[in-house]
């Protein structure tokens, strides 16, 4: 666990005279991630610090992935019957990797995990509002959609491999290409600014490891308001870089 995080839990524990319970845990691991971000930098990050498994119904959902949209779109809607369609986006991202079914067994492992099952309708919207992909666009069959020069940039920009990018949680994929984004605006300020000779100063785009801190301290409200401090927590969420 990174200092910064534990010195801020200690700080939030003695603030609301508050004992850590199993509840505080799942807050406390997201601080944590974002600290490590904010030490580490995007770019040298492991992967699995954007990945924030959901626990629900006795079942751990993963992250979205390029790679699990793919197989999606290739193997599942065109395997499963409309009558799963809907328990086949949750069976999905009980994966850490894209799975390796195909064809009529995806059908029958869709069915055999809905059977054992028992989320709720208050469950599966947990597990929607938290990252699932919106119902239009999970049942889309576009075989247009390619992601190959998206991973050949990733790759070029942020080093790592093929399989890498196709299992990286889109949070991860997301932040990268606003950090990309970013660089791309400041290097055309520049630009435009040595063009036409001007000494205006051009404010630069927030750094990604500032950007890391908000979040961090976004996080830092959220646990502020769940322990019973919502004024401290608005404060917090006055300005945003993005």
């Amino acid at each position: 666990m990174q200092v910064m995080t534990l010195q801020k839990v200690k700080e939030l524990k003695a603030e609301f005279n508050r004992v850590l319970t199993l509840e505080d845990f799942e807050l406390i691991e997201r601080l944590d991630k974002a600290a490590d971000l904010v030490v580490n930098g995007v770019q040298v990050a492991d992967s699995s610090l954007y990945a924030f498994p959901l626990y629900v119904a006795k079942e751990k959902f993963q992250a979205p992935t390029i790679g699990k949209e793919v197989y999606w779109r290739e193997q599942v809607v065109k395997h499963v019957d409309d009558d799963f369609i809907t328990a086949a986006q949750f069976w999905i991202l009980t994966f850490d990797e894209v799975p390796e079914l195909r064809g009529a067994d995806i059908q029958k492992a869709v069915k055999k995990w809905a059977k054992k099952c028992s989320m709720t309708a208050a469950d599966a919207e947990k597990v929607q509002n938290y990252y699932m992909p919106d119902e239009a666009q999970a049942t889309k069959n576009k075989a247009d959609n390619s992601y190959g020069a998206l991973i050949g940039l990733l790759i070029r920009e942020y080093h790592k491999d093929c399989k890498h990018w196709l299992n990286a949680p889109d949070s991860e994929i997301k932040l990268l290409l606003a950090d990309w984004t970013a660089q791309q605006e400041s290097k055309a300020r520049e630009y435009r600014k040595a063009k036409s000779g001007t000494k205006n100063q051009v404010a630069p785009a927030a750094s990604p490891k500032f950007v890391m801190l908000h979040k961090f301290n976004l996080i830092v409200a959220e646990i502020k308001r769940e322990w019973g401090n919502p004024l401290a927590a608005a404060l917090t969420e006055t300005w945003s870089p993005e």
